[in-house]
């Protein structure tokens, strides 16, 4: 049940069918040859070595030894010991007739409860969604494919069409959408009498524009910018180029692969390409709602962008006025709450692809600012003794405009960033 629970492809059900028939072998092995029972052999051998090897995760390590620990136990030769508080689990007598142990066997639970594992009803209710959705996709991917849909006369090769073209539509190439224009310039078939060196000039001087460059006084937070976007950017170049090649492939222009197949159905049934899962973040949303905050993710990194690029241009127009690099005058400190900055009034932390980096950003432009190192600095949260009536419960907005406060609203407001 823990490996159903947290489904990982290292672990087929072959791998845990090879393991448990070993385990077995092995454990007759050692309780023939030993007068003792050697407990920790038999941990050792069993944890690390059966199924240790396919168990990479540190945590995932201590828990199956935490399993292990229950059944591998001189406890466990007690007559009195249980693996629940119930008793229902319980280790049979050492002197007991085959027929006695084969009622008790049948008359344990069909279903194992999560206590039996050392894990809470949320274990088993992961186990049963996880077994429910793949008895949907089992029963969708065996539908006809050929039919045309309810109700209306396309058939699934126009409703995959149609799903292509919208998404195409509704999400950019690029978080930054002034890139486009500066790479379709570089490899505009025109350019084709222009020499390597210019060509190598124009390329080096149109990169100097680019706001996100390394510079010596750029702030953590561009840093981080810059790795979301190639982030984002990495997964809408994958997203574009499945789609535009599913277009060719559902028309006949090209074959269809099974990387392509699978695109296909998924369309149809509402889910996320296996293809796009593995260069995204990790969601449960279905495709519509998927797409929909992907797009909503990709505008608030943009936004940011745009802000930067604000920032750039008005140091850059600052200096060349004042003809001096060096830090600004307390008059031009004085201005910084109408002058242009380099970040948001406020981060919409689930947007991020690895919000750990952001948090780590956020020490290091304190430890920065006091002059203190790093690795003393940590989070404190403290939970809001505050009460909320029924009627601000449904009068509430179930739904934040994160881009307005981000990016518009100056002063603190009262917002709950977690949806």
């Amino acid at each position: 049940m823990w490996l159903s629970s947290k489904p990982d492809p290292s672990f087929p059900v072959s791998i845990l069918q090879a393991g448990l028939k070993v385990s077995i072998l092995m454990l007759h092995m050692l309780l023939t040859e030993h007068q003792e029972v050697p407990w920790k052999a038999i941990r050792y051998l069993t944890g690390d070595i059966v199924y240790g090897g396919r168990v990479t995760d540190h945590w995932d390590q201590r828990c199956l030894q935490s399993i292990l620990g229950k059944f591998y136990s001189p406890m466990a030769l007690q007559e009195s010991y249980g693996y629940t508080v119930d008793y229902v689990y319980r280790p049979p007598p050492p002197e007991i007739s085959l027929s006695v142990c084969c009622e008790y066997i049948e008359g344990l639970p069909t279903v194992d409860a999560p206590e039996l594992f050392g894990m809470d009803q949320n274990a088993g209710t992961a186990f049963l969604a996880n077994q429910g959705r793949a008895l949907i996709a089992d029963l969708l991917a065996a539908q006809p494919r050929l039919t045309a849909a309810v109700g209306s006369n396309k058939t699934n090769d126009d409703i995959v069409l149609d799903l292509v073209s919208d998404t195409l539509k509704y999400l950019p190439q690029r978080v930054d959408s002034t890139s486009d224009g500066l790479t379709a310039g570089l490899l505009d078939p025109r350019l084709g009498s222009v020499s390597p060196d210019r060509l190598r000039q124009m390329t080096q001087k149109k990169l100097s524009q680019d706001p996100l460059a390394d510079h010596a006084d750029q702030s953590v937070y561009v840093t981080v910018l810059r790795q979301e976007i190639n982030r984002f950017d990495r997964l809408l170049g994958i997203i574009h180029t499945s789609l535009s090649s599913l277009r060719l492939a559902v028309k006949g222009e090209v074959l269809m692969s099974e990387q392509l197949e699978e695109a296909y159905n998924a369309l149809l049934c509402n889910r996320v390409p296996k293809a796009w899962e593995q260069a995204a973040y990790e969601s449960c949303k279905p495709l519509g709602a998927w797409v929909d905050n992907l797009a909503k993710r990709v505008d608030f990194f943009s936004g940011w962008l745009d802000l930067v690029r604000k920032d750039k241009t008005s140091k850059s127009r600052m200096s060349r006025e004042s003809g001096v690099t060096s830090t600004p005058t307390p008059s031009q400190s004085s201005m910084s709450v109408s002058a242009p900055r380099d970040h948001p009034n406020a981060f919409w932390l689930p947007a991020f692809f690895f919000p750990q980096g952001f948090l780590t950003a956020i020490l290091q432009t304190h430890a920065r600012e006091r002059n203190v190192p790093v690795d003393s600095l940590s989070f404190c949260y403290r939970v809001l003794n505050e009460k909320w009536t029924n009627q601000e419960l449904v009068h509430s907005e179930s739904n934040v405009d994160f881009k307005r406060v981000a990016f518009q609203v100056r002063k603190c407001l009262k917002c709950d960033w977690a949806t």
